[in-house]
């Protein structure tokens, strides 16, 4: 990867895969260094600071700073912002997602397909009525398959707005059967567009304007 980047261009998303390994922990903030050692198990504190140093540092390079000078503002939910640049991030088993856009609010989830034994359940409480009703007509692999897009484009369409959970799952409802929109109560109307480049993973990114690019890298630092 080069220094500097080129920055997305209009209407472009570069969405970056990190592997949880890795990271170097002088490139984190002294916040981020003390939320990784409440982390109770190694594991979860190593998979942390990759993530967190691989993010600063792909940030960073497009900013032309060291990654650990960026300094990030917080909404009042807790997403992270920096000037000049728009992204979200996402961490499933051993993934993990990062969305960069320049001026495009943009919100991505990823989820490692596993199939859960209470998926019914899980279905109704995530599916608005309409989307309870479709599930409910197909097979069980079908069933499956559209829970997993349900879960990841409620999750990207409430980084987008960031917000966090503040609303009920099952309050946003999806175009169906093509998910290539979703709203909260038919407000804020977000585009969704899947991201289906890893095998066994189901991802999607939300925006309020379409992307008429998306271009993905494996990150090596």
């Amino acid at each position: 990867m080069s220094p500097h980047p080129p920055l997305p261009t209009a209407g472009e998303v570069h969405v970056w895969k990190l592997k949880q390994e890795g990271g170097e922990k002088t490139r984190l903030s002294p916040a981020e260094v003390e939320r990784m050692e409440r982390y109770r198990f190694a594991n979860d504190r190593h998979r942390y600071c990759a993530t967190q140093s691989h993010k600063r540092t792909i940030l960073s390079r497009y900013l032309g700073e060291r990654p650990e000078d960026l300094s990030f503002t917080e909404n009042q939910q807790g997403k992270p912002a920096l000037p000049g640049l728009e992204f979200s991030i996402s961490h499933t088993a051993g993934l993990s997602l990062l969305a960069v856009t320049t001026r495009n609010p943009v919100g991505i989830d990823i989820e490692r397909i596993q199939i859960p034994e209470d998926l019914d359940s899980l279905a109704e409480r995530i599916a608005s009525k309409a989307e309870w009703t479709h599930f409910l007509s197909l097979s069980n692999e079908d069933k499956s398959n559209l829970f997993f897009q349900l879960w990841t484009a409620k999750e990207a369409f409430v980084k987008a707005l960031g917000t966090g959970f503040e609303m009920e799952p099952h309050e946003l409802q999806t175009e169906l059967p093509s998910l290539a929109s979703i709203s909260h109560l038919g407000k804020n109307r977000h585009l969704l567009h899947p991201f289906n480049a890893i095998p066994g993973y189901v991802a999607h990114l939300a925006s309020k304007e379409a992307f008429t690019k998306v271009t993905s890298f494996d990150f090596s630092d």
